[in-house]
């Protein structure tokens, strides 16, 4: 995993315009004793940190403000889309899907679902 990490520092980020720290993994060493004190090996960051449903630790936020974020995003481009007039196809996370249906129902109404043929509004 170091190898893959390291590789990852020296080339994804750059290439990314990222230039400052962590570049090594003697930096990513350095900036997770800085940003997190409790953790004693950043090879094993506890699971729940990451998840944005769960509260404890600031990582948790930063997990629902990233997802809030994405769902944004998202449907404005299905917004976008649609009323350019493009069929569109979306393939995204079940998270997301609980989150955007709502909202796209109220955006373009219920769904037409087809079923044997036959225009429908109702879900079976």
């Amino acid at each position: 995993m170091d190898d893959r990490i390291s590789t990852w520092l020296a080339r994804y980020l750059p290439a990314h315009g990222l230039k400052n720290p962590p570049n090594t993994l003697a930096e990513l060493g350095v900036a997770c004793k800085t940003l997190f004190p409790e953790l004693t090996d950043w090879h094993e960051v506890p699971e729940e940190w990451f998840g944005p449903r769960k509260s404890g630790h600031y990582t948790n936020q930063l997990a629902s403000d990233s997802g809030d974020f994405r769902n944004r995003y998202i449907f404005r481009l299905l917004v976008h889309r649609v009323k350019r007039g493009d069929r569109v196809f979306a393939v995204i996370g079940s998270s997301h899907v609980v989150v955007l249906e709502p909202a796209l129902i109220k955006e373009f109404g219920p769904p037409l679902l087809h079923l044997n043929g036959f225009a429908s509004t109702s879900r079976r």
